[in-house]
């Protein structure tokens, strides 16, 4: 099955990323070339068992005894950092076997030496002691335990070599360590590797049942891949009942969301630990046809973007119930409803009003009308269009900057396609600009029909709305999160309403999402791309590259 993997196109530039690790916005991986000339040249090293000390030279003439894992990190500095900071799945296969080889010479290289024998190498800076070496080794050791899980390696028993010293250090460091509380992703991990090495089923059972009671508080990928190996440790252990109602909740809800968690996630699920010809949750999803040929659908993705207005939270960790009165918004509870009274009901208000006029254009025979009401009202929140989502955090420049999620807006001219025929396709971005809001306030208020001051107003309240919910500070993960304020509208006037809104990412989506810089040319699935937004009045000027 490992054959089958969905790799990282080699054609694109891989991006650094590190789980748990803010890196500058400029931060840049070495040239892929130089990388793969350094691994060519470590090959004969990689073969030939070596002592573990050596001596080490500067140009100035010191000499010092040194880990070799510090002198390889000297002398192949780039092939070192690419292994260290590039996001795993990234990772050309070519080069996999010598970037797991250079993780495993700094491991043992950060855990014998000295701050001084670091900073002489360069592993270390001249400003940075004991607290980075710790950071950075533990940062080591979780991404070799990511290289040695992916299916192309499928080694999960030196996974758990690395996690559990992971752990080890941590209580060595801090005394009592709550694992699950302090780091319940790499918990996941670890119970994972353990469900995958089959070495110890009764603890795999004990942890993968903790990541899946309520009180875990883990995102909602976590709770389903914790199912998935649960069912598979407890056929094992001969507990078939309880391993068959948790196949069958996986198989539905894999069905009703087959997209809602990434390849790079999914694909190992169902291509190790398992026989694909008796695997009961992989037939009864139809095999390797249904993980091949997996297609998104509009109901797809209406769900992936049904939420908790209040507390983000989404199926199936709450049921959620939609406002019976604009059949717009969810709550997960009746709790959560009347805490985000006060901000969704001049918007239900809006919304509800709306479906009147659209009832009333029909019953008066203005179905054209109705029609384009009734896609532009669609159009506006479908969650997988690119023109509503990641992008617009590319736009913005909020990997660079994220303070500019409350100062900055996008706006956005739109064009009713009559013949379209898919969601994504009913309108088309003619027009996109990044402005400082203090710079459009009387064009916001001209465009969503609002007197004098009450558009500042009006991102007041959203803002309150952002930080009163799930806010800056995501409540289930932790992540700081930043609001994206876009606005919609069609210079036709009485086309559509214009819509104002408000979107969210947190800190970890910015920090695996590399800035696209052709973000324009992605807005439209056809078409060219949107040119930029004109106003009538002078001296406002797009602010997509002011920094």
């Amino acid at each position: 099955m490992a054959s089958q993997v969905k790799r990282h196109d080699d054609t694109k530039k891989p991006h650094a990323y590190v789980p748990g690790l803010n890196l500058p916005a400029d931060f840049a991986l070495p040239d892929l070339t130089v990388v793969r000339e350094e691994g060519d040249e470590i090959l004969e090293e990689m073969r030939i068992p070596r002592d573990p000390t050596i001596q080490v030279m500067t140009p100035e003439g010191q000499s010092m005894t040194v880990n070799r894992g510090l002198a390889y990190n000297l002398d192949y500095s780039n092939l070192f950092k690419f292994a260290m900071y590039c996001a795993t799945e990234e990772v050309p296969d070519d080069i996999l076997p010598q970037c797991i080889w250079a993780c495993e010479w700094y491991i043992r290289a950060a855990e014998s030496s000295t701050v001084e024998q670091m900073r002489f190498t360069k592993a270390l800076r001249p400003d940075q002691g004991e607290n980075m070496q710790f950071f950075l080794l533990q940062t080591v050791r979780n991404k070799a335990a990511e290289y040695v899980l992916l299916p192309q390696i499928d080694h999960p028993a030196e996974a758990l070599r690395h996690l559990r010293a992971i752990m080890k250090s941590n209580e060595k460091r801090s005394g009592l360590y709550d694992h699950w509380k302090e780091n319940n992703e790499l918990m996941v991990m670890y119970a994972i590797a353990l469900a995958r090495a089959r070495t110890d089923d009764i603890e795999a059972k004990a942890l993968l049942s903790k990541g899946i009671d309520p009180g875990s508080k883990l995102d909602l990928g976590h709770i389903v891949r914790c199912k998935v190996y649960l069912a598979r440790v407890l056929r094992r252990l001969g507990e078939v009942k309880p391993a068959e109602e948790l196949e069958t909740w996986t198989i539905n809800w894999f069905k009703k969301n087959p997209y809602r968690i990434d390849d790079n996630t999914l694909v190992p699920m169902f291509t190790t630990d398992l026989d694909p010809k008796t695997d009961p949750v992989l037939l009864g999803l139809g095999g390797q046809k249904w993980l091949d040929g997996r297609k998104r659908t509009v109901k797809t993705e209406q769900r992936m973007g049904r939420l908790c207005r209040n507390c983000n939270r989404m199926e199936p960790e709450v049921k959620l119930m939609q406002c019976a009165r604009c059949k717009h918004i969810f709550y997960c509870s009746r709790e959560c409803q009347k805490a985000n009274h006060p901000y969704h009901k001049e918007s239900c208000k809006e919304i509800a009003q709306g479906l009147q006029r659209i009832a009333a254009m029909k019953a008066s025979g203005a179905t054209s009308d109705a029609r384009r009401a009734l896609q532009w009202q669609e159009f506006r929140s479908l969650p997988a269009h690119p023109g509503n989502g990641i992008l617009l955090a590319h736009a913005l420049g909020l990997r660079r900057d994220p303070t500019r999620s409350r100062t900055h807006i996008i706006i956005k001219n739109v064009e009713h396609q009559p013949h379209a025929t898919h969601p994504h396709d009913y309108f088309r971005f003619t027009n996109v600009g990044v402005f400082k809001l203090a710079d459009v306030w009387p064009e916001i208020e001209a465009i969503m029909c609002l007197n004098k001051g009450e558009g500042k107003q009006y991102i007041k309240e959203m803002l309150e709305e952002f930080d009163s919910g799930p806010g800056s500070i995501n409540k289930l993960g932790g992540e700081q999160r930043y609001p994206i304020f876009d606005l919609a509208f069609s210079p036709v006037p009485g086309h559509i309403e214009g819509y104002l809104s408000y979107g969210g990412v947190d800190s970890e989506t910015l920090s695996r999402t590399p800035y696209d810089p052709d973000w324009r040319n992605k807005m439209n699935r056809s078409g060219s791309p949107p040119g930029p937004v004109v106003f009538r009045r002078k001296g406002i000027k797009d602010a997509e590259h002011v920094f």
